[in-house]
C-alpha cells in the first residue's frame, strides 16, 4: 500500500471514530497504530500505546458530533506522507471550528502509523 492510500485510510478512521457517539476501542486504534508510536502536535513530543492514546482520543472526542478534511494534496515518500489540510469540526453543541494543520505520518513495515506530527492553527 502507498502512504498516500494508508494516510488516506487513516484520515476516514477519524471521521469514524473520533466522535463522541463511536464505538473506539483499544483494538480498534491497533487496526491504525503500531503497539509504540510518536506523537508530535505543535511542538510538544508524546511517546503513545493503545492504552494512552485510547485514554487522549475518548477525552479528545468528548464534544465532537463530526470531524473532516480538506487536504490540499498528498506529498509522499516510502515511509512518510505530508498533508497540509484544513480540518473541521462540528461540535455537540453545533458549534464550528475550523483549523489549518500540515500533518506529517510516518508508517511502519506493518503499514501502521509510528510518527503522527501535526502542527495546526485555529482558523
Amino acid at each position: 500500500m502507498t502512504t498516500s492510500t494508508l494516510a488516506t485510510a487513516l484520515l476516514d478512521w477519524n471521521r469514524r471514530f473520533l466522535t463522541t457517539t463511536s464505538d473506539l476501542t483499544k483494538e480498534k486504534i491497533a487496526d491504525m497504530f503500531a503497539d509504540n508510536f510518536t506523537v508530535i502536535a505543535n511542538g510538544k513530543t508524546y511517546s503513545a500505546n493503545h492504552d494512552n492514546y485510547f485514554d487522549f482520543l475518548n477525552q479528545f472526542r468528548s464534544t465532537i458530533k463530526s470531524i473532516d478534511y480538506d487536504c490540499d494534496d498528498f506529498i509522499t515518500d516510502n515511509d512518510y506522507v505530508v498533508i497540509p489540510m484544513i480540518a473541521h469540526i462540528v461540535r455537540i453543541d453545533e458549534s464550528n471550528e475550523k483549523f489549518a494543520a500540515i500533518l506529517i505520518l510516518q508508517f511502519n513495515s506493518d503499514s501502521k502509523v509510528i510518527l503522527w506530527k501535526e502542527v495546526y492553527v485555529k482558523l
